[in-house]
């Protein structure tokens, strides 16, 4: 998930084109540099001939280091759902199929929500391509769905970006749009890209921005920070939106969330980046 090591790579100038308010440039400086070698090493292909039969969808949408790994695996274990999983990257469903690009295809974290491709913008597909594609994405993701449930759930990054066009595929779903503080994020994404705050958070600012446009009745907004606060309430509240029902006996988070605590204190400490021009999107969100 790293970008090119491109000399022309400068995360200087783009600083600088971003305190200059020339925002156009710095996507132009981005995608010029963005990693363009297609799928994760790790994407598995496969195809059922009998594609699982299923009722309802739900997408957590978030970006990349925002929390959607710990409130996936929390519904999941408390509540009627089946899910994916598979040796890719956090199971995400973007790496078991071929029917939209994956995030590594623009540079992966920190990146993807910069380029028109992730959101199928301007495709020109019609209802009957909608329907093949959800009809093929159904076939590959089904060796990899766990649970008998009417109900799958599925997330990964782009599905931030790109609400509209899984609206289209799956007529009726519902959509967890899913935040997190953008310090926190920033600075938890340099773990994984070697891109600086200040892109990092024009990013959030970018993918948050797309996902308010397409807000309809489908959508609920949770934030890391309440879930965090109190998770078995806002499971909850999020539950009774998705019309989920609980499990009789929960199954195991594991280690990795056996303790729910919100960590972003630890990022606030080390964050001294200006935030420009990005507050009236953060306060849509309560930041």
């Amino acid at each position: 998930m790293q970008p090119n090591d491109s000399s022309d790579y400068s995360p200087a100038k783009i600083f600088q084109l971003l305190k200059e308010g020339a925002f156009a440039a710095v996507r132009k400086e981005i995608l010029a540099n963005a990693n363009t070698n297609g799928r994760h090493k790790w994407s598995v292909l496969e195809t059922d001939e009998n594609p699982a039969e299923f009722k309802d969808m739900v997408f957590v949408c978030g970006v990349h280091r925002s929390g959607t790994t710990l409130i996936h695996d929390y519904l999941h274990a408390h509540f009627d759902l089946s899910f994916l999983k598979a040796p890719v990257p956090e199971s995400e469903g973007q790496h078991m199929q071929d029917v939209m690009p994956s995030d590594t295809a623009v540079g992966g974290v920190g990146r993807f929500a910069f380029h028109a491709a992730m959101q199928l913008a301007g495709s020109g597909w019609d209802d009957a391509a909608y329907k093949a594609a959800r009809e093929r994405l159904v076939s590959q993701w089904t060796p990899w769905i766990r649970g008998k449930s009417n109900t799958i759930l599925e997330k990964s990054p782009p599905n931030i970006v790109r609400i509209p066009a899984l609206r289209k595929m799956f007529p009726g779903a519902k959509f967890v749009i899913w935040t997190r503080h953008p310090f926190a994020v920033s600075e938890a994404s340099k773990k994984w890209c070697r891109t600086s705050n200040a892109e990092l958070l024009l990013h959030w600012n970018t993918a948050y921005s797309l996902a308010i446009q397409h807000l309809e009745a489908d959508c609920i907004i949770a934030r890391y920070e309440d879930f965090c606060a109190s998770p078995e309430k806002e499971a909850d509240r999020i539950a009774a939106f998705l019309g989920l029902s609980r499990r009789e006996k929960p199954a195991s988070l594991g280690d990795r969330f056996k303790n729910i605590k919100n960590t972003n204190q630890s990022y606030f400490e080390n964050f001294t980046t200006p935030a420009f021009g990005h507050q009236k999107i953060w306060k849509l969100f309560g930041y």
